[in-house]
């Protein structure tokens, strides 16, 4: 099952953490369904992370915290709507 948050170019860590709690979905459960680890999705959405390099860089991309380095930011709210996937089986 894919879920999309309501359009916004980018996030911040605490409409993330609102939009969770309203779906009923985890941090453990988000992350497992794309590939991160929890420990590190944690530490991006409670600002432990900055998300500047490797896997706390790309949760951030994912999470919709920050825009891919390839895009400016009026490319990407032109033309991406971020989607936050889940798995069927989310904690």
């Amino acid at each position: 099952m894919t879920t999309s948050l309501p359009y916004s170019p980018l996030r911040t860590p605490a409409q993330v953490l609102a939009w969770f709690r309203a779906n009923g979905i985890t941090v453990a459960g988000w992350a497992r369904a794309n590939g991160f680890s929890r420990s590190v999705v944690n530490s991006v959405l409670y600002q432990n992370l900055p998300g500047k390099t490797g896997q706390a860089h790309l949760a951030a991309i994912a999470l919709g915290l920050k825009a891919p380095p390839s895009l400016n930011i009026d490319s990407y709210a032109e033309n991406v709507q971020p989607t936050l996937k889940v798995s069927e089986n989310h904690e």
